[in-house]
């Protein structure tokens, strides 16, 4: 898509062509510039520490708040479902019930889903 042309790289023995065609939508940018503190230079107490990433609670420090907005972001950038199966037989019938559970990442809500089953062997990129 327009700007991004196909790129003929000749350095480190080059790549494939194929590997510089992109998708319409496949590239994005976003940027946002994050003011951490009033200070220019905050006092290293109120940075924070690693172990503030992956919780919520208590006194969060400026990195690990500042580092989980932009992992939020990148998320937004491209929102996906994840769908979780349970352990369901090989050979699904017509008009079976299953039960799974479905995650929206990257975005606040998600109003509507519909799941459609396809045959692995009908899907190109399915890994």
């Amino acid at each position: 898509p327009y700007p991004i042309t196909v790129c003929r790289p000749k350095t480190y023995g080059g790549y494939p062509e194929s590997r510089t065609k992109y998708k319409t939508g496949s590239i994005a940018s976003l940027v946002f510039l994050v003011e951490m503190d009033g200070e220019h230079k905050p006092p290293d107490s109120s940075l924070g520490h690693a172990e503030e990433i992956w919780r919520l609670e208590g006194q969060q420090g400026h990195v690990p708040r500042n580092l989980r907005m932009c992992l939020k972001l990148i998320e937004f950038t491209k929102p996906e479902v994840i769908i979780q199966p349970p352990g369901w037989q090989t050979t699904l019938h017509p008009r079976a019930n299953i039960t799974l559970s479905m995650y929206a990442i990257g975005c606040h809500t998600l109003s509507s889903a519909r799941l459609l089953l396809v045959p692995r062997s009908h899907v190109g990129d399915c890994g």
